[in-house]
């Protein structure tokens, strides 16, 4: 059997198409490894991502998600809706916004607001599946 090789990859941001919402142009790929293990998600083309639904009523977090990140806060936002374990995803994210090349000044800020504040959506999310 041929042995697939993975490599770490976060796709650039111009796969994605900015207007109120973010969309994929082209199918992507993200790959991340924490710790020895591979965390995978696949994008189709023409999945969207509404901010507003990823950040709630935060227009602060929103606004600086924004400038930092879009293509780490994406892959997040995947991984919650593929049902990767919360903390999983969250140090994912914290991963792939080093790889995005997210200053870690604002890395971790960012990192923690999903730790503190992103049980609300990951909930909302697991509801939304099991329905």
């Amino acid at each position: 059997m041929k042995k697939i090789e993975l490599a770490e990859m976060i796709p650039p941001a111009s796969a994605f198409q900015k207007d109120d919402t973010w969309l994929a142009t082209e199918k992507t790929r993200y790959c991340v490894e924490l710790k020895s293990q591979w965390v995978i998600a696949e994008v189709p083309k023409g999945f969207s991502v509404e901010f507003s639904a990823i950040t709630y009523d935060f227009p602060l977090i929103k606004k600086w998600i924004n400038q930092r990140t879009i293509v780490a806060a994406i892959f997040h936002h995947v991984l919650y809706i593929e049902g990767y374990e919360r903390k999983i995803a969250d140090a994912a994210f914290l991963r792939a916004m080093k790889l995005e090349g997210v200053r870690v000044y604002h890395r971790y800020p960012l990192y923690w607001s999903a730790r503190l504040f992103g049980g609300f959506k990951y909930l909302a999310v697991l509801k939304h599946n099991m329905a």
